[in-house]
C-alpha cells in the first residue's frame, strides 16, 4: 500500500470520528510510511496507520495497514487490536463503541476531566505530543459544500448503465459517450432530445462544456451520468491517431484528469457519476487485480481512481447484479462507513442514499 493509500485511511477515519465528536491529533512520520492519530488526548487511545510491523516497546490500542494478515486481538496490560486495512469500517465500530462503553463506567464528565488533565499534562512534553497536530474539524465541513463524483466500474455486460434505471428522468441528465443507447426497455421515452434530458457525444471537451453549463444554469438536474468516461478516452485517441509524440499522451491525460477534476467544483446539491470499463491483469504467480482501463501509459501513471472518494465494482455474480464496495483485488473503494456489506445491490439510486445519509 501506497502512502497515498494509507492517507485514504487515515482521512476517512478522521471524517467519521470527528463527526462523532472525537477530538483527534495527527502526526505523520517522517522517517516511516506510518499515520497516527491520538484520540480525545489520550482519552480513548491511539490509532497506527502503516504499511508495516511497528516497534514492541510502542503498543498502541489500534492498528491498521496491509502487514495485518487478519484480524488479531492481544489482550495483556496494554491490549492492542489488529485489523487488515479492508476492514476499517470494523475498526471505527470498534472506537466508537469502546468510546461508549468508557462514558458507561467513567461517567463523561470524569472522561472530559481525564481528557483535560492528559492534554495539560502533556502540553510541554517530547515525542508524539510535541509533532502532533490537532485536526480542524472545519477541514471536513468543506467537504460538504461541493457537488459529489462516484464512478461506477466493471466489464462490459456487468450491469455499469443498468444499474442507473431508477434514476428520476425529471432531474438527471445523461451523456452517453458510448453512443449505444441504454439499456433498459423505455429507455428513450425516458432520455432523448424533446426531454432535453440526452446526449449522445465522445469529445471530452463538449462534454466539459455541457456538465459546466447544466451544474451553473440548469438547478433542476440533480444528477449528471456521463457512460463512458472510456468512450472519452478512446474517441480522442482515434481523432489523433496520425499524431506521433509524448504530447499527444499528456493531453489525453491533461483532458480526462480536468474533467473529472472540474466535476468536484458545482453546486453541493449535485451528483456527477462516471461510469468506466475495467481490466484484469495477472502477474506470473497468477494474481489478478482489477482497476478502471486506460488508453497509454500515461493515464497509467495518474492513477485514475485517485480522483473519486468512491469507485464500485459492477459485476455479475451467479446471474445476481452487484456493486462491489471494498477492495478485493480490485480499486473498488468507498467511504468508511458507508455500506455495511462487500457487495450491495446494483441500483445508484441506493447508493445515492446511502452515501448522503454517510
Amino acid at each position: 500500500m501506497e502512502a497515498m493509500e494509507l492517507n485514504d485511511i487515515a482521512e476517512m477515519l478522521c471524517r467519521n470520528l470527528i463527526s462523532e465528536g472525537f477530538i483527534i491529533q495527527r502526526y505523520d512520520a517522517y522517517s516511516s510510511n506510518s499515520i497516527y492519530l491520538k484520540l480525545d488526548y489520550g482519552a480513548c487511545n491511539s490509532i497506527r496507520i502503516s504499511d508495516h510491523p511497528g516497534k514492541k516497546y510502542l503498543k498502541y490500542r489500534y492498528n491498521i495497514g496491509p502487514y495485518v494478515k487478519e484480524f488479531q486481538e492481544v489482550k495483556d496490560k496494554f491490549p492492542r487490536i489488529y485489523y487488515r486495512e479492508t476492514k476499517s469500517q470494523s475498526l471505527l465500530k470498534r472506537i466508537i463503541r469502546d468510546k461508549s462503553g468508557k462514558f458507561q463506567y467513567y461517567g463523561k464528565e470524569k472522561y472530559k476531566k481525564f481528557m483535560e488533565e492528559n492534554r495539560i499534562k502533556n502540553m510541554n512534553s517530547k515525542g508524539f505530543w510535541s509533532q502532533a497536530e490537532l485536526v480542524d474539524p472545519e477541514l471536513y465541513k468543506e467537504e460538504k459544500r461541493m457537488s459529489k463524483v462516484i464512478c461506477i466500474a466493471g466489464e462490459s455486460g456487468s450491469g455499469k448503465t443498468t444499474s442507473m434505471r431508477n434514476l428520476d428522468p425529471k432531474s438527471t441528465y445523461y451523456i452517453d459517450a458510448d453512443k449505444k443507447g441504454l439499456s433498459w426497455k423505455g429507455w428513450r421515452k425516458q432520455y432523448n432530445k424533446e426531454n432535453k434530458n440526452y446526449l449522445a457525444c465522445d469529445d471530452a471537451n463538449v462534454v466539459r462544456q455541457y456538465i459546466k453549463r447544466i451544474a451553473e444554469a440548469c438547478p433542476s438536474v440533480k444528477v449528471i451520468v456521463v457512460d463512458t468516461i472510456n468512450g472519452l478516452m478512446v474517441a480522442d485517441e482515434m481523432r489523433r491517431s496520425k499524431e506521433k509524440g509524448y504530447d499527444k499522451w499528456v493531453d489525453l491525460a491533461a483532458c480526462v484528469w480536468d474533467l473529472v477534476c472540474e466535476a468536484y467544483t458545482y453546486r453541493e446539491d449535485l451528483t456527477i457519476i462516471f461510469t468506466a470499463h475495467t481490466q484484469t491483469d495477472h502477474d506470473e504467480a497468477g494474481y489478478m487485480f482489477t482497476r478502471i482501463k486506460t488508453s497509454g501509459k500515461k493515464l497509467d501513471k495518474i492513477c485514475l481512481e485517485s480522483k473519486f472518494t468512491t469507485v464500485l465494482l459492477s459485476k455479475c455474480v451467479d446471474g445476481a447484479y452487484k456493486f462491489e464496495t471494498q477492495a478485493n483485488n480490485s480499486t473498488a473503494k468507498s467511504p468508511m462507513g458507508a455500506f455495511d456489506q462487500m457487495e450491495i445491490d446494483n441500483d445508484i439510486v441506493e447508493v445515492m442514499k446511502a452515501l448522503e445519509d454517510y
